[in-house]
C-alpha cells in the first residue's frame, strides 16, 4: 500500500494501525471517521468525552512532518545496544545516564551530548535499524510523509563514508514505502559551525545520492558569520536543484540578521523553528507574502526541571505558534528530536499544543494542510494529501 492509499484509508475510517507497528503497543483510535469521531462537535470543550475524542482524531489524522533528524530519534536503548555493538567508550552505561546526557536545555551542551550519541552508529546496518525503527514509529503516529533532515558532517567528520551512512539512509527510506506504506524524504543539513570546505564536500557527495534528497538546510551551532561562510554553498545547492533552508534558534545572538540573510537574500521557502520573527515585525510581511513555511516545534527534553515547561521552554513555543499563525505565516507542528526529548512523537507533540492552547478540530486540520502544502512535494503529491486529509475531515463529520 503507498502513502496516497494509506492515507485515503485512514480517511474512510479502513486502516488505523499495520500489523508492522503492533510491537509499540500503541493505543490507536477505535474507529478514525465513524461516529466516536463524529460525535465529539456534540460535547461541550469541558466534557471528558471531547477531550478523549479529541485525542483519537489527532492520531488517525494523516499527518505530515518537515522538522524532524536523524540523529535525534536514536532512542536511549539504541544508543546502548549500538555502543555495545561497536564498542564505543565513553558513554553514560544505563539509560538514566543517556537521559542526563540528552537533558541540557543550552544549545551547545544538548549539541556535545548529541555528537556522543550519534557516535554510535558506525556502519551501513546502524544508519539502516535507526532510521527504520524511526519509519515504525512514524507508522504508529499516522505520520504518512515526512522529510528527515541529516548531518553529514557529523559522520565523515569521524571517519564514516558518505555512501554508508546514506545506504542504510535509502534502504529504511525504501523499505518504508515498500513495506509501510508511508514516504520518507531526506533532507540535508550543513553545519553552521564547520568550515566552507566541508559544507562544499558534503555537497558534492550529496549529489551522486540527488535522487534521495529533496533539500539542503543549515543546523548545528549558530557560529558568527555563518551566512557569509555558507552562503556561496547554499546559492550552489539551488543551483543543482535542491530546495533550500535553514534553523534560526531562538537563542541565535545575531537573529534578527540571520533571519533577514534567509528570508531576503537566499529567499528560503522554509524557515526551521523561526519563532524569533515575532521579535522582528519587520520582517513579517516578506514571510507572509512569499508563503514562508516555519517549522515549529515544541522541545520537551528528560529534564524535570520546571523552567523547561515556563517560558523559557516548551510553553514559549505554543504562544509563540498562536503568534505567528495570527500574524498569517504559515506554521507546522514538528517534533525536532523525538528520541532525546523524551520520547514524544508528532500525534503526542500535536496532543501537547492542543493541550497547551484548546485548538478546535478545524484549526488542527489547518496545521496539516499548511505541512503538506509547505512540503518539497509535487503539486500533483500535494493535492492528492491534501485530497485524503480532507477526506478523513469529512469522515468525521458524518
Amino acid at each position: 500500500m503507498n502513502e496516497f492509499a494509506r492515507a485515503a484509508a485512514l480517511a474512510a475510517g479502513l486502516l488505523l494501525m499495520s500489523d508492522a507497528n503492533a510491537q509499540f503497543n500503541g493505543k490507536p483510535p477505535e474507529d478514525a471517521g465513524g461516529q466516536l469521531l463524529s460525535e465529539s462537535h456534540k460535547y461541550g470543550r469541558d466534557h471528558p468525552d471531547y477531550r478523549q475524542n479529541m485525542l483519537h482524531f489527532i492520531r488517525a489524522m494523516p499527518k505530515a512532518e518537515l522538522h524532524v533528524h536523524f540523529e535525534g530519534t536514536l532512542t536511549p536503548p539504541k544508543i546502548l545496544e549500538l555502543a555495545a555493538r561497536n564498542n564505543i567508550e565513553g558513554l553514560p552505561q544505563d539509560i538514566p545516564g543517556i537521559h542526563r546526557m540528552l537533558a541540557s536545555s543550552v544549545l551547545t551542551q544538548f549539541l556535545e551530548g548529541l555528537a556522543k550519541s550519534r557516535s554510535v552508529m558506525v556502519t551501513q546496518q546502524d544508519f539502516y535499524e535507526v532510521a527504520y525503527d524511526f519509519a515504525l514509529r512514524q507508522l504508529e503516529n499516522n505520520v504518512v510523509y515526512t522529510e528527515l533532515m541529516f548531518d553529514p558532517q557529523g559522520h565523515t567528520s569521524r571517519g564514516v563514508a558518505f555512501d554508508t551512512m546514506m545506504s542504510g539512509l535509502v534502504q529504511a527510506k525504501q523499505e518504508a514505502a515498500e513495506k509501510l506504506g508511508i514516504r520518507i524524504e531526506l533532507l540535508m543539513q550543513l553545519h553552521r559551525d564547520r568550515s566552507r570546505e566541508s559544507a562544499l564536500q558534503a555537497l558534492e557527495d550529496a549529489q551522486r545520492w540527488k535522487a534521495h534528497i529533496v533539500g539542503v538546510g543549515m543546523d548545528n551551532g549558530p557560529q558568527e558569520g555563518y551566512a557569509e561562510k555558507l552562503e556561496p554553498v547554499m546559492l550552489r545547492a539551488r543551483e543543482l536543484g535542491f530546495h533550500i533552508s535553514g534553523h534560526i534558534d531562538r537563542y541565535e545572538l545575531d537573529y534578527e540578521k540571520n533571519l533577514a540573510w534567509l528570508l531576503q537574500t537566499l529567499k528560503v521557502g522554509r524557515v526551521d523553528h523561526g519563532i524569533n520573527i515575532m521579535d522582528t515585525p519587520q520582517l513579517i510581511p516578506t514571510a507572509r507574502e512569499r508563503e514562508v513555511t516555519f517549522t515549529v516545534c515544541g522541545a520537551t527534553t528528560y529534564s524535570d526541571n520546571p523552567a523547561l515547561y515556563e517560558d523559557s521552554g516548551f510553553k514559549l513555543y505554543t504562544r509563540r505558534i498562536d503568534e505567528m499563525t495570527e500574524a498569517g505565516l504559515k506554521t507546522t507542528i514538528n517534533t525536532d528530536d523525538p528520541g532525546y526529548f523524551a520520547g514524544i512523537y508528532l500525534s503526542e507533540m500535536i496532543q501537547a499544543f492542543y493541550e497547551e492552547n484548546g485548538y478546535t478540530r478545524e484549526q488542527l486540520l489547518d496545521f496539516q494542510r499548511r505541512a503538506f502544502g509547505g512540503a518539497w512535494l509535487s503539486e500533483a503529491d500535494k493535492r492528492a494529501y491534501l485530497a485524503a486529509l480532507d477526506a478523513y475531515a469529512a469522515a468525521g463529520e458524518r
